[in-house]
C-alpha cells in the first residue's frame, strides 16, 4: 500500500489560470460544456493517466494548476500532493495500477483557508521544474490536513466532461473511493454528462511545461522561491 510521507510542503498561489512565460500549455482540462461543474465526494484521491501534446520524450512541467478545489466547510489550513507516475497498469481489470509503475516525483502545498467558504478555487504550484520521461504518466492528486497525515474531510476536486482542450486521456478518471491509496481498475469511472449517459471525465487542471528538457534529479519535484526548495515524497510499500 502506498502511504504519504511528508516531509515538508510549501503554500499554493491561488489564481485564475496558470501560467509560466517560457512554457507552453501541454494539458488543459479546464473545458467549459453544459455538463461541467461538478464535484467528487470527500475524502478524495484522484488519479488520470493523461497525454500531454508533444514528442514521446523527456520534458520539464514547469507550472501546474489544479482548476476548482472546492472549501465546503471551514477546516483551516489545508494541502495537495501531486504524484507523477510513468508505466501505470491500465488494465480495468487491475489489482492496482501502480503496482509496476515508476514514480517520477512528487510534491506538496499547504492551502489556507479562504474567506469565502464554500467556494471553488483555482490554486497553481508556481514555478515548478518537474522531469517526466515520456509524454504519457499519471497525475495523482490528494486533498489533505496541513500535514499530510489524514485526508481532508471539508476538500474536494472539481472535474469536467468531454475531450480536454489540449491533451487527452482515455475517458476515465480513478477515484479511491475507499481511501486504501490503491488504484484499482474496478475503481475507473466516469461521471454522467448532460444525460442518463456516462461521460468521458477529467480531473480538472491545466500543466505548462518545456517539451524536451530535463532537470537533474527525476526522482524529486522541487519548488523554488524564496522559501527555498520544498519536497514532498510519496512512497509505496507492499
Amino acid at each position: 500500500m502506498r502511504k504519504l510521507a511528508l516531509s515538508s510542503i510549501v503554500a499554493a498561489t491561488t489564481l485564475t489560470l496558470a501560467g509560466v512565460s517560457n512554457a507552453a500549455i501541454v494539458y488543459d482540462s479546464n473545458i467549459t460544456t453544459s455538463s461541467d461543474g461538478g464535484f467528487f465526494s470527500a475524502p478524495a484521491s484522484v488519479m488520470q493517466v493523461i497525454t500531454i501534446s508533444g514528442p514521446d520524450s523527456l520534458h520539464t512541467i514547469k507550472d501546474f494548476t489544479i482548476l476548482g478545489i472546492r472549501w465546503n466547510t471551514a477546516v483551516g489550513t489545508q494541502a495537495f500532493f501531486l504524484d507523477f507516475y510513468t508505466n501505470i497498469d491500465e488494465s480495468p481489470t487491475s489489482t492496482n495500477a501502480l503496482a509496476t509503475a515508476t514514480l517520477a516525483g512528487s510534491v506538496g502545498f499547504t492551502i489556507a483557508q479562504p474567506a469565502t467558504i464554500p467556494g471553488s478555487y483555482n490554486y497553481s504550484t508556481g514555478v515548478l521544474n518537474v522531469l517526466v520521461p515520456s509524454n504519457k504518466f499519471a497525475v495523482v492528486l490528494s486533498l489533505t490536513n496541513a500535514t499530510g497525515t489524514t485526508f481532508s474531510t471539508g476538500l474536494v476536486p472539481r472535474y469536467s466532461t468531454g475531450t480536454p482542450a489540449t491533451g487527452s486521456n482515455d475517458g476515465f478518471v480513478y477515484f479511491d473511493n475507499n481511501l486504501d491509496q490503491t488504484f484499482t481498475g474496478a475503481e475507473r469511472t466516469q461521471l454522467v454528462g448532460t444525460s442518463t449517459n456516462l461521460a468521458p471525465t477529467n480531473l480538472r487542471m491545466s500543466i505548462n511545461a518545456d517539451l524536451g528538457n530535463t532537470v537533474p534529479e527525476p526522482t524529486t519535484l522541487a519548488l523554488l522561491g524564496a522559501a527555498g526548495v520544498m519536497v514532498l515524497r510519496r512512497k509505496r510499500q507492499a
